[in-house]
């Protein structure tokens, strides 16, 4: 487990190093805050549920998020208890309020993959750019935690994808 935490802890100071820039910052706040509380997911699904030709994309979106945040706010993050990083690398910078919750695992990540894959799979409803569009904004949901706002940890970005998949 020492391994892996050093692992996490370099790979997010090497991040913020040399990937960072505060010119993107803008950018990366942004992004952070569609993903709060997954209201940008929620409102999209609550639009999906309307028309009679997106409702199984929008009961499936629902469907996700709701299983997803029984599983990983509800459950997983109070059992696991994982710490934030900022709270034992002393060198990371924040770039937004610290958060009440625990780090483990991420519930924007899992709001936003749970959603995204329940859109993806809907192929008779959705073009294909727009399922792309969904995974790709999930993709920027999930990695702005480490790239830009360091409130969550590198190697549990895959944990909870895999999660957020299994929804679906």
């Amino acid at each position: 487990m020492d391994t892996i935490l050093q692992l996490d802890q370099n790979i997010l100071l090497f991040i913020q190093e040399y990937i960072r820039h505060d010119w993107m910052d803008w950018f990366w706040k942004g992004i952070t805050h569609l993903g709060d509380a997954g209201i940008f997911w929620i409102l999209l699904t609550i639009v999906l549920l309307i028309p009679k030709k997106t409702r199984k994309a929008g009961l499936a979106s629902a469907l996700a998020l709701i299983i997803g945040t029984l599983i990983t706010n509800v459950a997983i993050k109070n059992m696991v208890a994982r710490i934030r990083p900022y709270e034992v690398i002393q060198e990371l910078e924040l770039m937004i309020e610290k958060q009440k919750d625990f780090s483990f695992p991420s519930g924007h990540t899992c709001a936003s993959f749970a959603s995204a894959f329940a859109i993806y799979k809907c192929k008779e409803v959705f073009p294909k750019k727009w399922r792309i569009a969904a995974m790709v904004l999930a993709t920027l949901i999930a990695c702005r935690g480490t790239l830009s706002d360091r409130c969550s940890w590198w190697i549990d970005r895959r944990t909870i994808l895999r999660m957020g998949r299994m929804e679906n």
